[in-house]
């Protein structure tokens, strides 16, 4: 049985036209539909919005949730003031809303409980509620634009990719007063024509822009009366969170809805839709939506939003956001990006995209009745404004997309991107760089390579690797499994066992697996690429050319089926597929010793699995060599190949702090580094390179080291290194790989992980148990602090008179630490000091 809290925590974050659609006919909410019927419609935005994020963002670290808080309290009264009018609030967007009036009343009755509303919206608006200030200065004001709507409305529940489905809410009542409200001055309620026509009588009004009317008075008013949710039944639960988004569900199964908000660096896409409107025919609404959420969800995406408003739909994504975060978000983002305009294109349907990347606060907004999950801070409104921008791209017949510099960055050494003019955006001060990211094969500039730096330490790592290569050109077959977390340096070994294998004269053949490309083999498209060319298979594979179709998948291309391919089908198919595979590998290590390289063998498919053992029993003489992340569920395939004999497993760890130094002085590009420097670094990153490289950059571009004659030294007036190297923010790169780790846990241990990063880089048992704002059961607390191990979070520091944890890497401190909101570490903080009961040696914590 469900109970009922849980159906009114789920039902909250669902506009009552889902819930009586649900409680109606329950089924008819997972299909594709479509809806119309005459309504009234409010839109409310706030103005002064994006000035005021800019402002209270650009320099106080606070500023996002102290915005979260006014739009909490806005948004809050706003459900408040409309569902006492008897309105359904339907859409949340950004700074504004969407309201419906529907029912059994006459359209005029919907039509003035609308407009009553409006005008009650505008006396919520006291100057005093919504003041904040910052450094003394007056932040930019706040009132609000309300545009009333009448006549037609449709709703389409579109979508169904992996269950997820949206609500579109469109036709001419909504842009009647999506418009009005563009029109609209802050601090009016504009009415549109056909709403006028329903209360003009009970209204004075003025005319204003595009044949609205301005209200001035109001005449005659009707009684009010409240939006009666219907009853729901336990069962509509599954049906109900098919439309809430999964960041959401995950803390509400944990019951951690208190602890929702969260800081998070995140890619966002704003993608308008101007072919979504409510004469669309539903079938085309729906290709457009699926090949959206396919495209998306591929990269492990997520919608926050669908909404309407005078310029039409926009859709509303974000990369980044629980439970599916990664390191390269960006990356996905951009890719996600194209991939929707190409989809869309080939379904004749037209897009208008602006990506940005950055700090936002992740959480609810609303009232208890009504709530939505939204992203606040200045790079959702960028996104919004370059969305904008690009849909002036499309004149020229050019991708109407475009990226902020924070995005170009962290992707450009992956993506080809082409610099454009700077554009001036609305809201903000400065002129804003932009770049349109481009299609491989249309690419002019080239992805711009990682620099090259020679292998540092690991002399027992490269040792080993020389003793393989020597196997093989003794004819004597060899596995190596290079194993350890991301930046530890697997890479930079197999390239390093490449030059060598080369030198050797020995055939190199290398590919990766990738976390976005599900495609059986496809770790190995660049491996049968390098093979033969399939323009021209007859002259390179012999006897194995009828053959050759089945490779078409793993590479990405059409091939033309043969008599013989054209009757495999199924297993038939698979298992010949394997089999090709095999004697190609065969065939070519005959000629010459073979090293085989896959990298990010994590990612591999099982069926990638299988094939790799069965060319191991039946190629020789091969080295194989895989990198992988320790990860706890590989698949039984793996475990197989770990315990072949004449395996070699290298479990690598952290440099040397002298070997750090090493490292870094040569990614700096100078003689030396100042030994305090590189020790507190590799202190900080524990030795892995990655990190060390991504740290030491930081300090140079934030302008805390400099570079003279060769020679890195710390910069004059910069302070203590131990206090400079605390109060700077981790890299955006080192904090994608931590946050990308946090998110496979449990919403429980993420919560429990966040918790003992108040405490310090060191923490006990019992200071965690008792501040801990949800768990109180000791043994699920050591529990979840052994999957945290697992994780390579933490490890336990000692066994003395309790239990004590550290953090490793001690930056999984700080990026846990900052995850929160300001509120939450206060409240922590303040339970971490009432525990305090006598002197206790202070421990560090992140700043």
């Amino acid at each position: 049985m469900i109970p009922t809290s849980a159906l009114d925590e789920i039902s909250c974050y669902v506009p009552a036209l889902i819930l009586r659609r649900v409680t109606a006919d329950s089924g008819a909410t997972l299909a594709p539909s479509v809806e119309r019927f005459p309504a009234a419609v409010l839109m409310a935005d706030l103005s002064g919005f994006t000035a005021l994020t800019e402002y209270l963002t650009r320099h106080n670290p606070a500023g996002a949730e102290e915005l979260t808080r006014i739009l909490d309290l806005y948004f809050g009264h706003l459900v408040r003031v409309v569902s006492a009018h008897g309105g359904d609030v339907v859409k949340f967007a950004g700074d504004g809303l969407l309201a419906l009036w529907y029912g059994d009343e006459a359209p005029a009755v919907l039509a003035q409980r609308a407009v009553q509303c409006g005008l009650a919206v505008q006396m919520m608006m006291a100057p005093d509620v919504w003041g904040v200030s910052d450094n003394g200065q007056p932040p930019p004001a706040l009132k609000v634009r309300v545009g009333v709507g009448a006549g037609m409305v449709t709703t389409m529940y579109l979508g169904g990719v992996f269950a997820r489905w949206e609500l579109l809410v469109t036709g001419p009542a909504v842009l009647e007063a999506g418009q009005a409200e563009a029109a609209a001055k802050p601090g009016e309620v504009l009415i549109g024509p056909a709403a006028w026509s329903f209360v003009s009588d009970a209204c004075m009004g003025s005319e204003a822009a595009g044949g609205a009317v301005r209200l001035d008075a109001l005449l005659a008013d009707i009684p009010m009366r409240a939006l009666v949710p219907p009853q729901l039944q336990p069962e509509t639960v599954d049906m109900l969170r098919a439309y809430v988004p999964k960041a959401i569900l995950t803390r509400l199964d944990a019951g951690q809805t208190a602890w929702l908000a969260e800081q998070r660096r995140v890619t966002v896409l704003f993608v308008n839709l101007p072919d979504l409107r409510a004469d669309t025919p539903l079938s085309h609404a729906q290709s457009q939506m699926r090949a959206i959420q396919s495209m998306l969800y591929r990269y492990e995406g997520s919608i926050s939003r669908l909404g309407t408003d005078g310029k039409g739909p926009t859709l509303v994504a974000a990369l980044g956001l629980p439970p599916l975060s990664h390191e390269d978000d960006p990356e996905r983002g951009v890719r996600a990006a194209l991939d929707i305009h190409n989809a869309l294109r080939e379904l004749e349907f037209s897009c208008a995209i602006g990506v940005t990347t950055g700090m936002a606060l992740c959480g609810a907004v609303g009232a208890k009745e009504r709530r939505e999950y939204t992203m606040m801070g200045s790079i959702v409104n960028r996104s919004a404004r370059l969305m904008q921008a690009s849909a002036t791209l499309a004149q020229s017949g050019r991708p109407a997309l475009l990226c902020d510099a924070a995005t170009y960055q962290a992707a450009r050494r992956r993506v080809p991107f082409e610099p454009l003019p700077p554009l001036r955006l609305k809201g903000v001060a400065e002129l804003v760089d932009v770049y349109q990211p481009l299609e491989e094969s249309r690419a002019v500039v080239a992805v711009q390579p990682a620099p090259h730096v020679p292998l540092i330490g690991r002399s027992r790592e490269q040792e080993t690797l020389q003793t393989a290569l020597g196997d093989l050109l003794a004819e004597r077959s060899n596995l190596l499994l290079l194993e350890g977390e991301a930046g530890i340096g697997k890479s930079r070994l197999l390239d390093a066992l490449r030059e060598a294998a080369q030198a050797a004269h020995v055939r190199v053949l290398s590919g990766a697996a990738s976390p976005i490309e599900k495609t059986p083999y496809f770790a190995w498209r660049s491996i049968i690429t390098a093979l033969f060319d399939p323009q021209a298979p007859a002259n390179l594979l012999g006897d194995l050319a009828p053959l050759s179709p089945l490779l078409a998948p793993i590479l990405g291309r059409d091939l033309h089926e043969t008599p013989i391919t054209a009757q495999m089908t199924g297993q038939m198919r698979a298992e010949n597929t394997r089999e090709l595979l095999i004697r190609l590998i065969t065939q070519f290590a005959d000629q010459a010793p073979l090293l085989l390289i896959l990298e990010d063998a994590h990612w591999l498919d099982i069926s990638s699995w299988i094939l790799l053992r069965h060319i191991l029993d039946r190629v020789s003489p091969l080295l194989v060599a895989l990198a992988l992340r320790p990860i706890a569920d590989l698949p039984d395939e793996y475990q197989r190949l770990a315990y072949r004999p004449h395996v070699q497993r290298l479990q690598l760890r952290g440099l040397s702090p002298e070997e750090v130094g090493t490292l870094i002085a040569h990614r700096l590009g100078v003689l030396d580094v100042p030994e305090p420097l590189w020790r507190l670094l590799a202190e900080r990153a524990l030795g892995n390179p990655f990190f060390s490289e991504e740290l030491a950059l930081a300090l140079r571009d934030s302008g805390l080291i400099t570079i003279v004659d060769g020679r890195c030294r710390l910069a004059p007036g910069a302070g203590d290194l131990h206090h400079v190297l605390a109060a700077m923010r981790l890299p955006d790169t080192v904090q994608g790989l931590i946050i990308s780790r946090i998110d496979r846990l449990s919403a429980a241990q993420q919560l429990t992980l966040k918790v003992a990063s108040v405490i310090g880089l060191s923490f006990n048992l019992s200071d965690l148990t008792v501040i801990h704002p949800v768990e109180r059961d000791h043994e699920r607390l050591v529990d979840q602090l052994f999957a945290l191990q697992q994780a390579g979070l933490i490890a336990i520091e000692g066994f003395e008179s309790e239990l004590t944890y550290s953090f490793r890497p001690a930056a999984a401190c700080e990026v846990a630490y900052n995850l929160m909101s300001f509120g939450q570490r206060r409240q922590l903080h303040r339970q971490l000091a009432e525990r305090a009961s006598r002197p206790v040696p202070a421990r560090s914590r992140p700043r």
